[in-house]
């Protein structure tokens, strides 16, 4: 490669909640609140992005486990089924400007999901989104890979089983830490922080016509 070329594009991944889809972390308290009868803002005070989430998003705890653990930190009493059904309810609306990028990229450059997400979410995306996730060759998850971003170690596993040099991915995440982890890698990224920045981030790597 000749020097101050970028390498030809070769893949691009895409987080999947915050970039293709919108969460309501705001609906999940309030469905649980509601059917224990507790105050929605209080168990969202009570709530935790502690150690036993993240090893229920690396496939290192079970659901029925982490609905035990959810008992006891929220302090309620509801059913596995209820607070299942609560933790599905933080999928909103799909950003179709993105959805129909992706599509048009898709056509030229193979197209990757790449989220950190445990058992029940990838479960419901994957009935509740069939169609539109369709474009995808393949979707990364947490869960089953047994890595989270921003760690290296999900980004060389993805690009590992991609068989890609790094320098030939461009990645799309709403999270600057998960973006910093993947440019620490040698990814090319961008960080989504609204829609177009995904069809601006396309246009300015000469995937999508301005």
């Amino acid at each position: 490669m000749m020097p101050g070329h970028q390498q030809l594009l070769e893949a691009v991944i895409f987080d999947l909640g915050g970039v293709v889809f919108d969460l309501d972390f705001p609906a999940v308290f309030h469905h649980w609140g509601e059917q224990a009868g507790v105050d929605a803002q209080l168990l969202a005070q009570r709530f935790e992005f502690d150690a036993q989430l993240s090893a229920f998003e690396r496939g290192q705890l079970s659901t029925d486990r982490y609905c035990d653990v959810l008992r006891s930190q929220l302090g309620i009493d509801l059913d596995d089924a209820t607070l299942i059904a609560g933790l599905n309810t933080i999928f909103a609306g799909l950003h179709h400007e993105v959805l129909t990028a992706i599509a048009t990229v898709a056509l030229e450059v193979p197209v990757y999901g790449f989220s950190n997400t445990n058992e029940v979410h990838q479960r419901h995306f994957e009935s509740a989104f069939a169609e539109e996730l369709a474009v995808f060759e393949h979707i990364f998850v947490s869960n089953v890979i047994g890595h989270r971003k921003p760690e290296a170690a999900a980004f060389q596993h993805v690009l590992g089983v991609l068989g890609r040099d790094p320098g030939a991915v461009l990645f799309f995440d709403d999270l600057a830490e998960n973006v910093a982890g993947a440019r620490a890698v040698g990814m090319r990224a961008v960080q989504v922080t609204r829609p177009h920045d995904v069809v601006s981030g396309l246009e300015g790597a000469g995937l999508l016509a301005r």
